[in-house]
């Protein structure tokens, strides 16, 4: 029995758009493991005061080279989101010092800073990365 020339282009067509579905679906789900973020630590054992510039350490372990955006906020009862940063940070473990100013405006008390790393692992699939610091007292001024 003879294939028709229509039929073989059908079952061709067929086998070319499912093998397009099995790529987009392991886009998707394929293991995308970009970065470790290992301890995000403050920097000095003074006291803090609402207004005063703090440093912070962020001990990470990156394995991919893509950059993200980076964003910061300090956590109370209320969350204060500061502006998103872009970055690709260096491949390898790696020490990260950055600072951040703490508001005049905060109300004292305990807070915890938060950083969020994004990445976009490819145009279907954005990973992210969180880590906190242990809780630090903020007083006023």
């Amino acid at each position: 029995m003879k294939i028709s020339i229509p039929t073989r282009l059908i079952s061709f067509l067929t086998i070319v758009l499912l093998l397009i579905n099995f790529s987009f679906a392991l886009l998707i789900v394929w293991p995308a493991d970009v970065i470790d973020l290992k301890k995000l630590e403050l920097i000095g054992n003074g006291k803090i005061y609402a207004g005063d510039v703090v440093w912070y350490r962020l001990t990470y372990d990156k394995k991919k080279d893509l950059p993200c955006s980076v964003s910061k906020q300090l956590v109370n009862k209320i969350i204060i989101t500061f502006p998103a940063e872009f970055s690709n940070m260096p491949i390898g473990s790696r020490d990260m010092i950055q600072s951040i100013q703490i508001p005049k405006s905060i109300e004292p008390g305990l807070h915890k800073l938060r950083g969020s790393l994004t990445y976009r692992i490819n145009f279907l699939r954005e990973k992210t990365y969180t880590i906190e610091t242990s809780p630090f007292m903020v007083y006023e001024r």
